[in-house]
């Protein structure tokens, strides 16, 4: 039996992480770290592969999670119980400010500092 992590994004499927379990191996702990686009591969109906990838920038479609298996056993009446527990699923996002931002920032420090020495000089006289 094999096992993966799954997105779905606008329709597409892809999976990461694939995993063989065998029969009798007990359960089975799978962490995944750190994930890109890249590390994903999509899933075309019939259990074909495609080459688009998802997309995790702000602009892109919303993203469902969950889990994929799939038993190939060429064996008749081959039946495998497969559970989850403790599914968990955390997303961390890195905000880079963007250069006007910055620029905004700068503009606004060489003012306060500017407006401070005015404010100084005109205290003299």
């Amino acid at each position: 039996m094999t096992t993966a992590f799954l997105l779905q994004q606008g329709g597409t499927f892809y999976r990461a992480g694939v995993q063989n379990v065998e029969k009798g191996e007990g359960w089975k702990s799978i962490s995944l770290l750190a994930l890109n686009p890249a590390d994903f591969e999509e899933i075309k109906p019939g259990f074909t592969f495609g080459t688009s990838l998802p997309d995790f920038s702000s602009s892109g479609a919303p993203i469902r999670v969950g889990y994929w298996s799939a038993n190939f056993s060429k064996n008749a009446g081959n039946v495998t119980q497969f559970g989850v527990d403790n599914f968990e699923v955390t997303f961390h996002s890195s905000v880079i400010p963007e250069p006007s931002a910055l620029a905004l920032l700068g503009i606004g420090a060489v003012s306060l500092f500017g407006y401070g020495r005015w404010r100084k000089r005109w205290n003299r006289t």
